[in-house]
């Protein structure tokens, strides 16, 4: 379909993703070199049509992470080898420069995923394996599965996935923490099977971890299909809410920024302000936002401690 909830809204996808899905069909250099692209609904395919036939949009810059091989020489340069890796993510990202061209993109699920594990005796590029896992880093059961998998892989044993398909209601009605289990247990065997892929050797039940996953989504789509719309925009909202009271610190402190970057636009476009008046007021912004970010700072290493 052409609309999507963007975890704030129901809205229609953008020419971008329009062309991204559409891009799928057909592999460059294959038996299958083009594809078709069909709409659910008529009157889509106009719409399809025009979104593919838009010019491309060049990006304005590019997203990027530290690679292994760039944290293991800056650990060495810096003489901390055996610090941990949240907090060496932290010290490369606070040093690190780079072009216009480029942003540093969103690293709180590798830097929760890397506390979560610390206590894991793994080496630098396994650690750094693990902490690009696809884990939801608000879900609890989620961070514990990859502390457990993490542990059993570093003990040498064979990781099993060890999740079971939770009991339906015995009054068969709805139960919103049956169908978030079910979630929970699809997300997990979607990263068993992330890390399977990584070490193989180790992970060996994929198909177990295929089956129970096919399980839950048989179980999700059944619990979907009997929920009232009713029951089902409750249930969105709640998980919404869930998700905005696990991340909420982040949240304010995005929201902060974002109000910093906008007055700031504010002072520098006006007409009524003299020279001196925006130079005093963008002083003292940058004096607030560098004791916020000191103040951030302190309580991430009073949360490491």
């Amino acid at each position: 379909g052409l609309t999507k909830v963007d975890g704030q809204e129901r809205r229609i996808r953008t020419t971008a993703e329009v062309k991204r899905m559409a891009g799928r069909a057909g592999r460059y250099r294959s038996t299958f070199p083009t594809g078709e692209v069909l709409t659910l609904l008529q009157r889509d395919a106009d719409i399809v049509a025009k979104a593919l036939r838009a010019p491309v949009k060049h990006a304005k810059a590019a997203g990027l992470l530290p690679t292994y091989e760039q944290l293991c020489l800056f650990a060495r340069h810096i003489d901390a080898e055996h610090i941990r890796f949240d907090r060496l993510l932290d010290k490369f990202l606070d040093t690190c420069t780079h072009d216009p061209n480029f942003f540093v993109c969103e690293y709180e699920a590798m830097r929760d995923v890397a506390k979560t594990i610390a206590n894991v005796p793994l080496s630098l590029q396994d650690r750094y394996t693990f902490c690009q896992a696809p884990v939801d880093k608000n879900n609890a059961d989620c961070l514990a599965y990859v502390h457990r998998y993490a542990q059993d892989y570093c003990n040498g044993a064979k990781v099993l996935p060890l999740v079971e398909l939770p009991l339906p209601p015995p009054d068969g009605g709805f139960d919103p923490n049956f169908l978030q289990h079910l979630e929970t247990v699809h997300n997990l065997m979607d990263l068993y099977r992330w890390l399977a892929m990584r070490f193989p050797q180790q992970f060996v039940e994929v198909d177990e971890a295929v089956r129970v996953k096919d399980e839950a989504v048989s179980a999700i789509h059944s619990v979907l299909k009997a929920m009232t719309a009713a029951e089902f925009r409750w249930y969105r909202q709640r998980r919404k809410q869930q998700a905005y009271e696990a991340r909420g610190r982040w949240k304010r402190e995005g929201d902060e920024s974002t109000e910093h970057a906008e007055f700031s636009k504010l002072v520098r476009s006006s007409k009524k302000l003299s020279s001196k008046a925006k130079k005093n007021l963008l002083a003292e912004l940058a004096r607030h936002e560098k004791k916020q970010r000191r103040k951030l700072k302190t309580s991430r290493v009073d949360n490491d401690r």
